[in-house]
């Protein structure tokens, strides 16, 4: 190649996304390189191999290698790749460079496709560049792109209908930004609007009408449905973590327990009547007072037992 040249990575980039940009721009496929990369005494200490969804970690021999290839400083790579520093353990040898290839969730954190504009515009590449996300940065607000994770592949990028997934993106942000339970509330949402996806009540429209019109060509609908439940119910959830968040609501329940044992929903009516108009649901007050369980009669216990405890340290400290 004529002229020196520098391959810099995306923020937020995986280490295979940026090698494999790395190989492309050599001319070679990533398993050539990671070859070079990780070769010592004629042998390439390469552990499994690579997948669309999986993530590369080498070791200090085999970054100091690649630095050497795109000529971009080690620790500007690593504060763009978050991944970059993490060691492997050998396996194969007992020196020289290392590469390890893993795809469990154990090992390799939420991930999704960069939107293909804006990686068009930054790196001149408008596919198969993939980056680390938070459940809040799933959105690109600018081109209305959903970018979802799907095991087995690169990723999909989907086409948002209207408003509702930017506005939802920037009220989760405003919710990290504002509460400390932000993203203990998000989670708790997800795990309320996951067990409703499950149900599948009857006299939820919203949502399967939203899961046909988005609908891939080329996907299986069993497959589609699994994949897309976290986009789909994303700006309800946004909603529901809000709700949950909240200071007063969490008040009132606590007046209104009253030190009571909660044994179904319907026992804390100021919830399921805010979370039924939050949800623009009126007939979720009918649908959710008779559950004994699942994530929201939970996060409604967990109140009941601050309650408890609360007035049993009162009655010890008199």
């Amino acid at each position: 190649m004529g002229g020196v040249w520098r391959l810099a990575p995306l923020e937020g980039e995986m280490t295979q996304s940026f090698l494999s940009r790395l190989a492309a721009r050599y001319g070679v496929r990533l398993r050539d390189l990671l070859g070079a990369v990780a070769e010592a005494g004629g042998l390439s200490n390469v552990m499994d191999r690579a997948r669309p969804d999986s993530e590369v970690y080498l070791n200090r021999e085999a970054r100091d290698r690649v630095v050497q290839l795109c000529r971009v400083p080690g620790h500007h790579l690593g504060r763009a790749l978050p991944a970059w520093a993490q060691e492997v353990p050998r396996q194969r040898y007992a020196v020289g460079p290392a590469a390890q290839f893993h795809v469990t969730p154990e090992r390799v954190l939420p991930w999704g496709p960069a939107c293909p504009e804006c990686a068009a515009r930054r790196i001149g590449q408008a596919r198969g560049v993939r980056l680390y996300m938070q459940p809040q940065q799933r959105v690109c607000r600018r081109h209305g792109r959903w970018l979802m994770q799907v095991p087995g592949s690169a990723g999909l990028v989907v086409r948002v209908p209207g408003e509702e997934w930017k506005t939802a993106q920037r009220a989760h942000a405003r919710l990290l930004r504002r509460s400390g339970w932000g993203a203990d509330a998000f989670e708790v949402a997800q795990a309320v609007t996951r067990a409703w996806w499950r149900r599948e009540w009857s006299r939820e429209e919203l949502w399967p009408a939203r899961l046909q019109s988005m609908a891939p060509e080329g996907m299986g609908w069993e497959m589609w449905r699994v994949v897309a439940r976290e986009m789909v119910t994303y700006p309800e959830t946004v909603a529901l973590a809000g709700l949950l968040a909240d200071g007063c609501l969490r008040r009132c329940m606590v007046a209104e327990a009253n030190g009571r044992v909660l044994f179904r929903l319907a026992d804390l009516p100021v919830l399921i009547r805010t979370v039924a108009d939050c949800m623009k649901r009126p007939w979720l007050v009918e649908q959710l007072g008779w559950e004994t369980s699942g994530p929201l009669f939970a996060c409604g216990f967990v109140h009941e037992l601050r309650v408890l405890a609360q007035i049993l340290g009162s009655r010890r400290g008199a």
